[in-house]
This record gives C-alpha cells, structure tokens and sequence, in this order.
C-alpha cells in the first residue's frame, strides 16, 4: 500500500466490511509505516447497524476512522419492490445475489413491518 500511495496512485486507502478486530490490529501495524487506512466501508441501513453504532465506535476516535457505508437500503429491501416476494426479472433472483444475501426474504418481511412508521 505504501508503494501505491508513494507513486501517487491513490491518496488514502481504507477497509470494507472488516471487523473491528481486523480494523485495530491494521491501524497499529501500518501506523509504523505511515499508511494507516483512514476509513472503513461496512452496511449501514435500518435493518444492519450493529458494526457502525456499536462494534466501530471506539476505532472512530482512536484512530480517527472515517465511515462510507453501502447498501443503505439493504440490498433493496427497503424499497418496497419486494414487498410480497420477488418479482420476476428481479436482481435478486440471480444466483450470485441469492449468495451474497441468502437471508433476503426474512429482511424484506422486516422491511414491511416498518411501513406504518417509514
């Protein structure tokens, strides 16, 4: 990563989707190097905010860890499309999306429920 940054082909670099285990011990080893990650790029949405406002917190001001979150809305769940199942010629009907979030059903029933007060 030094390399990359010394030739100039990137500034900054940062971490997706670590853990906050992971996160820590980079921090203290590439701070000896002087090319520590200065941001972390989890999901973030109504339905996952575990890492971002409990599992991160402490890495925000330890080491100055900025955020850039994905999937706000929660791999579409959240947009009503899937409201009553998946339709046809949906995204989620690909496999390699089935894989990515095999959990996609129980979060759209979720997504549902907060329709009263969304």
């Amino acid at each position: 990563m030094n390399y990359v940054i010394d030739q100039g082909l990137a500034f900054y670099w940062g971490t997706s989707m670590w853990t906050a285990a992971q996160i820590s011990e980079a921090c203290e080893i590439t701070d000896r190097l002087g090319v520590r990650p200065i941001v972390e790029q989890p999901i973030y949405s109504v339905l996952d905010r575990n890492k971002v406002e409990f599992e991160y917190v402490d890495l925000y001001k330890k080491y100055n860890l900025g955020l850039t979150t994905w999937s706000p809305l929660a791999y579409g769940a959240l947009t009503g499309k899937y409201s009553g199942g998946t339709p046809e010629g949906s995204c989620m009907e690909n496999p390699m999306f089935k894989a990515i979030s095999p959990e996609f059903a129980a979060r759209a029933e979720k997504a549902d429920k907060l329709k009263p007060v969304a």
